[in-house]
């Protein structure tokens, strides 16, 4: 059956992620964002308006949109919101995946793994929280934590939607006074130029549609804006790099036995015939086989199959696969599924052939030859530049556990499907939120700090930055006591 036609003016999706201080109104927000494009069932809002929690009153508003992200007991109890809450809705336009993100400094490990997936971080500002008295306005320090964290993920889009400017009437003066704020954070930070917005996302002000209200505004709605955003991929690694996450035997004893590698495609193009080297050993060998997960598109030539829709390729962190951040889910297994007790090979068979596999794919390929592959090594292709094998590291890290980093300690460090023994040797700055400067000779991070570190490594890795890859240059730090995720990380030096 062939793939439905797309809407002429469907541009794909964005990925979304609403962070800033606590009650800054980021779900504020996305209810609003979901209740102007319709995406909220008529169900919904008759539950929404028999919530017992509810925070808002007639004279404010008909519903508390937040509540259509805020599904949590304790969270609609406490009026926090404590995990990532994903929530979807589409225009004629764009589809749009939106990430409501915890603003409580406690939970700012939530964040870190919710904006690792993004295309575009929209930061609130509560005009109510800042000085109206004519000076100059100093952000909150959640604020500034949560504008650093978007700078070192390296999102390309960034808006500032200053909410609540209802409360002001309005108000022009206090308005430029916190984009003038904004504008010397992301040049402190060097973020890209945010798009700085006026909103009440209470009243749905400039959230959909412009409004009247702010009548010396001449830019666009927000969600004009992210309809208008360029999300195409942009990160400059070309370069083949296929992690392998399991290894499938099937028949073992036969002469025809399968062996198969299953992982993603994380950069590059892989294609039957292709010489590839295997790191971090420097065997090589032919591909002469890959399957394809179900539901991925085939070669026209290859048999047709039933599908489902394809796996989307993910640019999160990694993530620790035993225990996961507080309020967080382990990740889901990239390799095409297996029944209990089966070692995945069966499953394999079953998958569709493909002469090629891109960035994204989840496949099983086969080699011309059996060698000693296993999870977390590396294959790249024989006729491109070697990649950096490193055993030391010069990284960005966000501390998430509340037990402080000790560079005696040793660490699991996870990095895409590989775990490697590692040390902090010394901890090079960290970033004081407040003055937005870097202190040096720090002896350790505590939770939410971020610093710069230098790690050794047990064994090396194949290690690009982050900056040329999310998914080869971003790591966790693991406990290996606890099994915690304490850190994560962005490679930006290796050696």
């Amino acid at each position: 059956m062939n793939a439905p036609a797309s809407h002429p003016h469907d541009r794909g999706v964005v990925r979304v992620i609403t962070c800033g201080s606590v009650d800054d109104g980021k779900s504020t927000l996305i209810g609003r964002l979901l209740f102007d494009t319709r995406a909220v069932l008529g169900d919904q809002l008759a539950a929404l308006g028999r919530a017992r929690h509810a925070r808002v009153t007639a004279a404010d508003a008909e519903i508390d949109l937040a509540l259509l992200t805020d599904g949590l007991e304790a969270e609609r109890e406490q009026g926090i919101t404590i995990d990532v809450a994903y929530r979807y809705f589409s225009t004629a336009e764009r589809k749009f995946i939106v990430a409501d993100a915890p603003g409580h400094e406690q939970y700012t490990r939530n964040m870190v793994t919710g904006a690792s997936q993004v295309d575009v971080a929209i930061l609130l500002v509560d005009a109510s929280r800042l000085p109206a008295d004519g000076g100059p306005v100093k952000l909150l320090a959640q604020t500034k934590r949560h504008a650093a964290i978007v700078r070192l993920l390296g999102l390309r889009h960034v808006a500032v939607a200053v909410n609540k400017m209802d409360l002001f009437d309005y108000d022009e003066a206090h308005f430029r006074r916190i984009e003038a704020a904004v504008t010397a954070l992301a040049d402190t930070l060097q973020l890209p130029t945010p798009q700085v917005f006026p909103v009440s996302a209470l009243l749905g002000d400039n959230i959909v549609t412009r409004s009247p209200r702010f009548h010396w505004y001449q830019g666009p709605s927000l969600l004009q804006w992210l309809e208008s955003l360029d999300t195409t991929p942009h990160r400059p690694l070309q370069a083949l790099r296929f992690p392998v996450q399991h290894v499938a035997r099937q028949d073992g004893s036969s002469a025809d036995d399968f062996r198969g590698y299953l992982g993603r495609v994380e950069s590059g193009t892989l294609r039957t015939g292709q010489r590839v080297r295997i790191l971090p050993g420097q065997a090589e060998a032919t591909v002469t086989g890959i399957h394809l997960a179900q539901g991925a598109p085939q070669d026209a030539t290859a048999p047709s199959q039933d599908s489902t829709p394809p796996p989307q390729a993910s640019t999160a962190l990694p993530q620790d696969s035993t225990t996961p951040p507080q309020g967080t889910t382990a990740p889901t297994e990239t390799c095409p599924s297996a029944h209990p007790g089966d070692d995945g090979a069966s499953s394999v068979r079953n998958t569709g052939l493909s002469s090629q596999a891109r960035t994204g794919d989840v496949i099983a390929l086969t080699l011309d030859r059996d060698l000693d592959i296993s999870r977390g090594d590396m294959l790249v292709a024989a006729d491109e530049p070697e990649p950096v094998l490193a055993r030391q590291l010069l990284a960005d890290l966000c501390w998430l556990d509340p037990e402080p980093l000790a560079t005696t300690r040793k660490y699991v460090l996870r990095h895409g499907t590989s775990t490697v023994f590692a040390r902090v040797k010394r901890i090079d700055r960290v970033l004081d939120i407040e003055t937005l400067s870097h202190g040096v000779d720090a002896p350790t991070l505590a939770m939410n700090a971020i610093g710069r570190v230098e790690l050794s490594l047990q064994k090396p890795i194949v290690a690009d930055t982050f900056e040329q890859s999310v998914a080869t240059g971003a790591f966790v730090l693991i406990d290996e006591a606890t099994h915690h995720t304490v850190a994560a990380g962005m490679i930006r030096q290796a050696a």
